[in-house]
């Protein structure tokens, strides 16, 4: 789903009761509008609403702007709403805009292959008379539907974001992690030396020298360079307490480092990253990285020859503007002074002119390599490979950024997700690792994990994503939804095969533990029963316990004790704290140790 402002007039005079006819379709009497609505007006017949909207913005003779704001919102092929849904997407992208209150008119037209409602709002407030101008709208419609497209289960859509709000200070770097890849800032925060106990900065440069990176000035900053690699990060966006001034304030004017010890480099490796660190996904993210570099040299390689021929076509018209300035000089073709200087304003508008030329030429050439060696990122090179059948891609993508069906989507959902790619039929790979399926009889989309479906799916399709199931997650399948879908897929599903046989589960080791854990506290009323740990914060830690060979660090939280499972990383960072200690969570399961700390 798509909503886009309308053009406006450049003049500001369009009129609502012409807008109004054409979404109402009075020329052909109404043949394209499956649903029309009269939103805030005191009557529901459009001719009268057309009337009261206009008296309305008659009020108002201070307004220079429009005073009509059209907005279309665009559905996708397979995309069919009710008019509930419709009212709702409605009045949620009016909300969104700051236009809920005011006076409109809606129609949904179905004359194309993608319907799409068309809404004329009244920018004119109707009891404060003030005129409001929705600025910046693409970015808070953009969000709106993302909201709705999950709310209504509608195909996925790109969409516009703020620029200023979500630009990312390292994109590289999220690049990186994205791709299964652990950067250097991320190595270096998890080794970096205890600054408690550095006295100088040759201990400091000694500390780094032990993982074969080097502190070095750079700017007016600092930037920490691994050895045999070459790769560097600037120091603060390893730790804030890395930075120039920081350190400046502990041991002084900064310090140059000796020399690393050969012995002492090549410990950083990004492969070992945070996810998905299998074989094929180190080899997509290697092929990426290959695709990436070659079009950085094949585009800085065109740009330089651009550079060089520009630079010679300059000199050529330098050459000729000084060589017919000489000839006026000494020539007799203008005696006196004034000819003279007419002559030389005329050489020098015609150098301008030509210099202007190349330099247009020129950028016009950048541009046109630019898009001839353009590079997609991680995720959108990812998403074409997935296009074009490979399900490996498919795999990484969905680790990358892992999307889920919405709650109350009808669906069909399995305990796996193979990646499968259904090649034979038509299919579309968003970039959130959701694959749209089309079929005559509807659409579905593949979340890895679930299959959803249309509110309203016909026996056709049910019966074609209970085959998909069958095929992607075994006999073993679970169907949710509505009653009415719940109704329909139990015969099709018992016809299949589908969802009779339920085997049983076995629990986890963490949930082993934790089903022990409340067996022992059973019969004390005063002992908090324990919980499997979900999101981040900040809680107590009680400490860390053993069961078959794995570690478990128990948590207090307001009312509740939680438990998680370590890593040995994480394990051997817990050692430094005692009981007792407040420990600060992400949502993602890093730990931090606030206070409290053992002493060694």
């Amino acid at each position: 789903m798509i909503a886009k402002r309308s053009p406006r007039r450049s003049d500001s005079k369009s009129s609502f009761k012409t807008l109004a006819n054409y979404i109402t379709d009075q020329k052909n009497g109404g043949a394209k509008v499956a649903y029309s609505q009269v939103s805030n007006c005191k009557s529901d017949r459009p001719t009268l609403a057309v009337a009261e909207i206009e008296a309305t913005q008659a009020l108002n003779t201070r307004a220079k702007n429009d005073k009509t704001y059209h907005l279309i919102v665009s559905m996708r092929e397979g995309d069919s709403p009710t008019p509930e849904q419709l009212q709702d997407i409605e009045q949620d992208i009016c909300s969104a805009i700051g236009l809920a209150d005011h006076q409109r008119m809606s129609a949904y037209h179905t004359d194309t292959n993608n319907p799409h409602l068309h809404i004329a709002i009244n920018k004119i407030h109707p009891e404060t008379l003030r005129m409001v101008e929705p600025y910046y709208d693409q970015y808070r419609l953009g969000e709106a539907c993302e909201r709705l497209e999950i709310k209504h289960d509608l195909q996925v859509d790109n969409h516009a974001h703020d620029k200023k709000a979500t630009r990312k200070a390292t994109p590289e770097l999220d690049e990186m992690r994205e791709g299964g890849q652990k950067p250097l800032a991320d190595w270096l925060a998890e080794r970096k030396p205890d600054l408690g106990k550095v006295e100088n900065w040759q201990q400091l440069h000694q500390a780094f020298a032990a993982l074969g990176v080097e502190l070095k000035r750079r700017g007016n900053g600092l930037s920490i360079l691994d050895v045999k690699s070459g790769i560097a990060v600037k120091a603060s966006a390893v730790d804030r307490q890395l930075s120039k001034a920081q350190l400046e304030k502990r041991f002084g004017v900064y310090q140059a480092s000796p020399a690393v010890p050969e012995d002492k480099q090549g410990q950083y490796h990004t492969t070992a990253g945070h996810i998905g660190r299998s074989a094929s996904r180190v080899a997509l993210w290697d092929q990426y990285t290959q695709e990436r570099n070659h079009a950085q040299a094949a585009r800085q390689a065109a740009y330089k020859r651009i550079r060089e021929a520009k630079a010679k076509e300059l000199r050529r018209i330098k050459l000729e503007y000084e060589e017919k300035r000489a000839g006026v000089k000494r020539g007799d073709l203008a005696r006196l002074r004034k000819s003279k200087q007419a002559a030389y304003s005329r050489l020098k508008a015609a150098r301008v002119a030509a210099t202007e030329r190349v330099t247009q030429q020129a950028g016009q050439q950048r541009a046109e390599v630019r898009v001839q060696h353009a590079q997609p990122d991680w995720r959108e090179w990812l998403q074409v490979r997935a296009g074009q059948g490979d399900e490996k891609a498919l795999e990484a993508l969905r680790t990358a950024k892992p999307r889920k069906a919405p709650e109350q989507a009808n669906q069909i959902a399995g305990d796996c997700d193979d990646g499968t790619l259904f090649g034979r039929y038509q299919h579309q790979v968003h970039r959130n690792g959701a694959v749209t399926y089309r079929f005559k009889s509807g659409v579905l989309v593949d979340h890895g994990r679930q299959l959803s479906i249309g509110s309203k799916p016909s026996p056709e399709l049910i019966e074609a994503g209970l085959k998909m199931a069958l095929h992607k997650f075994g006999k073993n399948v679970q169907i949710k939804g509505n009653r009415e879908f719940l109704a329909a897929a139990q015969p099709i599903a018992a016809k299949l095969g589908v969802g009779q046989s339920k085997r049983p589960r076995n629990p986890s080791a963490l949930e082993q533990f934790i089903q022990a854990k409340n067996r022992q506290a059973g019969g004390k009323s005063d002992m908090l029963y324990y919980r499997r740990w979900q999101k981040g914060g900040t809680y107590l830690f009680l400490g860390v316990e053993e069961s078959d060979q794995r570690r478990f660090v128990i948590l207090q939280g307001a009312n509740q004790k939680f438990v998680k499972e370590l890593t040995d990383a994480e394990a051997q960072q817990l050692q430094a704290a005692s009981q007792g200690s407040s420990l600060s969570l992400s949502d993602k399961g890093a730990i931090q140790i606030k206070r409290n700390l053992k002493r060694r």
